[in-house]
């Protein structure tokens, strides 16, 4: 019984799918084929009034003026060198001009030194090609559109920065970019720098090097050596070289002497000796002579020291 009940519903289930899929077919076959939009152009809509919306004469009070544009051109400044500039001080050789000295100065991140006298320029550049890019020197102090000028002032330099524009304009701006001063900095050309002297490297070996024996005063130019060499009596005979290539050389504390066609010569400092390697006594001890040794430039300074020699006697060198 209840077999024969379920078969009777699904047969009615059936018929109600046929029935539905029929309806289906025919509204597709019978449904419209265009539609009618309603019309709105007839429809007319308002812009909403604003909270600050003012009558008409105050925006034609306003004119032109208003809406137009300044141009302000670029303005070209002064880098800021302070914080790349170095200040190694001054030439400070016996034989330097005192009221006009020569200064030194480097970047940071840089081994070059490059002099300057005051009164001159030493033009700068920006040399994107190093690794980090950094300022440095134009070689050979070729002109460039930034330059400094500088004057020493005890233990630091007065340090002026100027800059030409494109159109010929010097550039001073910002005022704290374009003068400051630059303290001395401490470096290894007052104590450890090498550099050459002929074919020998300058250390402290050097006068070992070039045979140098000190023998104090030479007493028998004292007694004998008459008025041809007055000038030089009483004072410290330093031997250099050997054999045929030796000879001597006469000072006193105070004293200095030039290097000059690869040997020392005395002179007094001054103009003719600012181009050559300095070296002057500084004291004479009963067994030690200190010295100090200048390169041509200024920029190096060692310390030499001489014991004094004994000389032997040798009656050949009599006859």
């Amino acid at each position: 019984m209840v077999k024969k009940w379920l078969t009777w519903i699904n047969y009615a289930l059936i018929g109600l799918i046929g029935i539905l899929l029929l309806a289906a077919f025919y509204y597709f076959l019978t449904r419209p084929t265009e539609f009618t939009l309603p019309d709105i152009s007839a429809k007319k809509v308002e812009i909403p009034k604003g909270s600050f919306t003012r009558p008409e004469k105050d925006y034609h009070a306003i004119g032109t003026k208003g809406l137009e544009l300044t141009f302000s051109p670029l303005s070209v400044q002064l880098p800021d060198l302070r914080r790349h500039l170095v200040y190694y001080g001054k030439n400070s050789r016996p034989d330097a001009a005192t009221d006009n000295p020569v200064l030194y100065f480097a970047f940071n991140g840089n081994k070059t030194t490059e002099s300057l006298s005051p009164g001159e320029k030493l033009y700068v550049m920006y040399d994107k090609k190093q690794t980090p890019p950094q300022y440095i020197f134009s070689p050979g102090n070729e002109q460039t559109p930034l330059w400094i000028e500088a004057t020493a002032q005890n233990n630091q330099a007065m340090v002026h920065v100027a800059m030409k524009s494109d159109n010929g304009q010097i550039i001073k701006e910002p005022a704290a970019y374009a003068e400051f001063t630059v303290p001395e900095k401490e470096y290894l050309r007052f104590s450890g720098t090498v550099w050459e002297l002929g074919k020998l490297r300058v250390d402290g070996t050097l006068l070992a090097r070039q045979k140098a024996r000190w023998y104090g005063v030479d007493r028998f130019l004292e007694d004998h050596g008459g008025e041809e060499y007055e000038a030089i009596r009483n004072k410290q005979r330093i031997d250099f070289g050997e054999g045929e290539e030796a000879y001597s050389i006469y000072v006193n504390q105070g004293d200095c002497v030039i290097w000059d066609n690869n040997r020392w010569k005395s002179v007094q400092p001054g103009k003719d000796s600012s181009t050559f390697t300095l070296m002057c006594v500084k004291k004479i001890d009963d067994r030690i002579m200190n010295l100090e040794l200048w390169d041509a430039e200024g920029k190096g300074k060692i310390a030499l020291n001489l014991v004094r020699s004994n000389e032997a006697w040798m009656p050949q060198n009599l006859e």
